[in-house]
């Protein structure tokens, strides 16, 4: 209900579970309001100031967790004050400096300012996978200006091999991205067209990436025909949502060079109606419901799903 109702909603994730905030009049909702605090978090560390530009400095920050496993996210909180008359846009980042010296991970963020305010902005940082059990420095960085803030521990998560699934020759190409990492390399379903109201329907698809994704995507099949189903208000008589392979699989734990095989078996409801039915295919965020964006390897625009499958329902 609040995410129907609000005029403007902010989500952070943490290890143990996701915070929201909403706002519910539109003067709170407006971007230079949303960021504004009476106090600080009763976390909130106080650090001596350090400027981040003329009238804005950086004054505190909060690390909800000690430690966090690699492949995770860890949210930062930064506060910082604003001299009245103030106004602009910074660019800053939230990086993360090994024993060595070495820079293990980099979260760019843009702080504002709009007249005499304290603002906070929790960051969420993705802590690549594979970094090794390891104290690492959270410092903030704004031009020149470099301060540490707080060490986190970074656990490794168990070894896992690399997979490399074997694609059956007669499954079908799938050649479609989603989003700027995520490729669909093919799709097995089989050369049955005609099912039955209260079957599956076993598909199994085929990943790659291009590079490591911070976000957990989940995966929807939709059963798609013409007939509208008033029992859930959509023309959906189907459906399977889960994370890869039932979250065995997580999209943040996908790796480039890997093939993931993920199998499915898509119910079809009882009650479906004879007719033509198209099964599709998208990716989202479980908790903001939004979708990952598809587009055709040569980079045309497809929408937010694609059709893989076309059967037919017979009594």
């Amino acid at each position: 209900w609040a995410k129907d109702h609000a005029f403007a909603k902010r989500h952070y994730s943490f290890p143990e579970g996701d915070l929201w905030f909403f706002a519910f009049n539109e003067a709170r909702a407006l971007p230079p309001a949303m960021n504004n605090v009476k106090q600080w978090p009763t976390i909130f560390q106080t650090i001596p100031a350090a400027p981040i530009a003329d009238g804005v400095r950086l004054v505190g920050f909060t690390q909800p967790v000690p430690q966090v496993y690699s492949g995770d996210l860890l949210v930062v909180g930064v506060g910082w004050q604003i001299d009245k008359g103030v106004k602009g846009t910074w660019p800053v980042a939230l990086k993360g400096i090994a024993s060595d010296g070495t820079e293990v991970f980099s979260q760019p963020v843009e702080l504002d300012a709009s007249g005499e305010a304290n603002r906070f902005l929790p960051v969420e940082v993705f802590i690549p996978p594979g970094l090794s059990d390891q104290d690492v420095q959270i410092v903030f960085a704004a031009g020149m200006t470099w301060v540490p803030l707080q060490k986190v521990h970074v656990r490794a998560r168990p070894g896992q091999p690399l997979e490399y699934a074997v694609i059956p020759p007669h499954a079908q190409q799938g050649n479609v991205r989603f989003g700027d990492a995520i490729t669909l390399t093919a799709i097995d379903v089989p050369d049955q067209t005609t099912w039955h109201p209260g079957e599956g329907l076993p598909i199994t698809l085929y990943w790659q990436t291009a590079s490591v994704i911070p976000k957990r995507y989940k995966v929807f099949l939709h059963v798609i025909g013409a007939a509208y189903d008033p029992t859930d208000n959509s023309n959906i008589w189907g459906q399977q949502d889960q994370e890869p392979r039932n979250a065995e699989r997580p999209t943040t734990s996908w790796r480039p060079g890997e093939t993931i095989a993920d199998d499915y078996l898509v119910p079809i409801q009882a009650d479906i109606p004879p007719g033509h039915y198209t099964i599709e295919l998208g990716l989202y965020l479980p908790l903001e419901g939004q979708r990952l964006p598809v587009f055709a390897l040569d980079g045309a625009p497809l929408g937010d799903s694609i059709v893989i499958w076309e059967i037919d329902i017979t009594p």
